[in-house]
């Protein structure tokens, strides 16, 4: 991720953004710093959704993100803490304040601590589903509100006038922490009145259809409302350098396109002084950024190539398929820039479905397949040893919690020995949906893991959850003298993404999940897969049978990994705390309600022309 930082580095050089190389696929060319109008080009992964809160399962949302929001603080790409939105911060005991710099939204609008306070409490909201929440379970009441067991007033999480965020934590041992989890993507500063500004109170329906039939009625309100304010740019508003002045999707190719704007309330000094920041510092004025699935030898890829060839385009970035078909191998690691993303692509089982709800079941699907292979297809990868990946702290910055857990994935099989294993188990064998995002990488391995399980006697269906792009009708009654209804149209650009409804639905067989670590705490990645931290959300509808305790969005549910996490919070240790953490994991693995396949990494080449350019971690 491209080094977006605050405003001591604003007054010195941000020469990085001046490249915008953050998760860009094709650059036109580098931009010199004293020209402010510079207009750019860029083509880059197709994000899934601008929500932050959301964006952990999709790294080319949480990578462009950082283009429109900023954090309370960053890190740099060896990990070491840097401050972006927060000026300071005073610990006293388990309790920490964080001041914030003054800087606006792109609308002119302060960004006051309440923004913080907001987006945080969001994430705790018990009917608000993010397993991102676990990122704030440090603060003292923080799980109890989010299981519904305490009001939210009784979080201790407050805004102290406009720049002040005061935290009380658990304990005191867990404040530096919880300071590297604020530069998570889910912790950015979020406006309350623009997340509610679209509110649904009305049955909505993404066509002109009978709405007697239910065929075209949305599933649940609840998605338009929740998740539409970020897809539309008449809405959206951004604290980082640069704000989406136009958003579009093209359904039928699955491609987009996103206009951004400079941001001229970033950190801009409105007096009338020659030292703007924002004209110094924020260039190019326009990116224009075309969005696509991975590109592979297609019309597009190949044009893209070209122009990398012949010098058009700076950078290729996160084209593994296009490589693995032209690129030998041992001729990539010349030029290639290759970047860990922190992130393990994931398989998560239905643990509910009959057919996986034997651990040895799902052991056996998980040991017959090859990572190495797997790894081979995306190109840019590392086969998996756990869950957790390389660069996720034990203790320290300087301690990795992957080398001290080591290789938890077990002994791999062969079709054979997982068919005995299968058959010993007394499960049968069945139809499997495998649902994955419209992304070349993700299909190709698909259709590998079809090939294996369909030797075990299943049949695989691959399932690809596009983003569409529609208008959204209401019903505003009955036409005279006739039974058609009458509609209106009351969003059109909005879009809906199939795989975020799919996966936080948890009515999938097997679903492919970009899991991204979201601190360098392990705590972040591993606690969710307990009950009470789930971050699932609670149905406290009057048509809910129960108010009973969530589990993961697998179904997984373990006596024995809830105690390990409860036992996590019994002690102040942060050696236990490591233990606890690496134990949970080789159970997590032993049970194997998720298969993790292997590390993500991206690849790019730079020509001679792109220079200056860091990352952050």
């Amino acid at each position: 991720m491209l080094s977006i930082k605050g405003e001591d580095s604003l007054k010195k050089t941000v020469a990085l953004l001046l490249c915008l190389v953050t998760v860009a696929l094709a650059l036109s060319g580098c931009v010199k710093k004293e020209d402010p109008g510079t207009e750019m080009n860029v083509h880059m992964n197709r994000p899934t959704t601008f929500d932050p809160a959301v964006a952990y399962s999709d790294q080319a949302s949480a990578q462009f993100l950082s283009f429109l929001y900023q954090g309370l603080f960053t890190l740099n790409s060896k990990g070491e803490l840097k401050n972006a939105m927060c000026k300071k911060y005073t610990v006293k005991d388990n309790v920490i304040e964080f001041t914030l710099n003054d800087t606006c939204w792109s609308d002119g609008t302060r960004v006051d601590a309440d923004d913080y306070v907001y987006a945080w409490k969001r994430l705790l909201n018990p009917e608000f589903q993010s397993e991102a929440a676990s990122l704030l379970f440090y603060i003292k009441n923080a799980k109890e509100v989010k299981n519904g067991d305490e009001p939210i007033d009784n979080l201790c999480l407050y805004a102290s006038g406009n720049s002040i965020i005061r935290v009380e934590l658990v304990d005191a041992s867990l404040v530096d922490k919880f300071i590297y989890n604020t530069a998570s993507v889910a912790l950015f500063p979020l406006r309350e009145d623009i997340v509610n500004k679209i509110s649904v109170t009305e049955p909505f329906y993404d066509s002109k259809t009978n709405p007697d039939t239910g065929e075209s009625i949305l599933k649940g309100n609840e998605f338009l409302t929740t998740y539409s304010w970020s897809t539309l740019s008449t809405v959206m508003v951004s604290c980082g350098p640069f704000y989406a002045k136009r958003v579009a999707f093209y359904p039928d190719s699955g491609n987009a396109t996103v206009i951004l704007e400079r941001n001229k309330y970033y950190y801009r000094d409105t007096g009338e002084t020659s030292d703007d920041p924002l004209q110094k510092e924020v260039v190019p004025f326009r990116v224009n950024i075309e969005f696509s699935t991975i590109l592979d030898m297609s019309e597009a890829g190949t044009e893209a190539y070209g122009r990398y060839t012949s010098g058009t385009l700076s950078e290729l970035n996160n084209l593994p398929m296009l490589y693995n078909s032209n690129l030998p191998l041992a001729n990539r690691t010349k030029d290639d820039s290759v970047r860990d993303l922190h992130a393990t692509y994931t398989y998560f089982f239905n643990v509910k479905n009959p057919m996986f709800e034997k651990s040895e079941v799902r052991n056996a699907l998980s040991a017959v397949l090859d990572r190495e292979k797997i790894a081979s297809i995306a190109v840019y990868g590392k086969a998996a040893t756990g869950l957790v990946t390389d660069g996720v702290f034990y203790t320290t910055r300087k301690t990795s919690f992957r080398e001290k857990a080591g290789n938890v994935m077990g002994a791999s099989m062969t079709v054979d020995q997982a068919k005995s294993v299968i058959a010993a188990s007394g499960a049968e064998t069945g139809a499997i949906k495998l649902s994955v995002r419209d992304n070349e990488s993700e299909i190709a391995i698909a259709e590998y893991v079809k090939s294996v399980w369909e030797q075990l006697g299943y049949t695989v269906e691959i399932e690809v959850l596009k983003i569409r792009s529609m208008k959204y009708y209401q019903v505003v009654g009955k036409k005279k003298d006739t039974e058609e209804y009458d509609v209106q149209s009351v969003y059109d650009g909005l879009t809906r993404d199939l795989y975020l409804e799919k996966y936080q639905s948890g009515e999938f067989d097997v679903i492919g999940v970009q899991y991204s670590m979201m601190s360098t705490d392990p705590f972040a990645s591993l606690s969710q897969f307990a009950a009470k931290f789930s971050g699932n959300a609670y149905d406290f509808t009057e048509s809910a049978e129960s108010f009973e305790e969530v589990t993961h969005i697998t179904g997984y549910d373990s006596e024995a990994y809830n105690k390990l996490m409860a036992d996590y919070f019994e002690t102040s240790d942060d050696d236990k705390r490591a233990e606890i953490l690496v134990e949970a994991e080789k159970l997590l693995m032993k049970d194997l309600p998720v298969s993790p396949l292997y590390f993500m990494q991206s690849g790019s080449v730079s020509n001679a022309r792109l220079k200056n350019v860091t990352y952050t971690y």
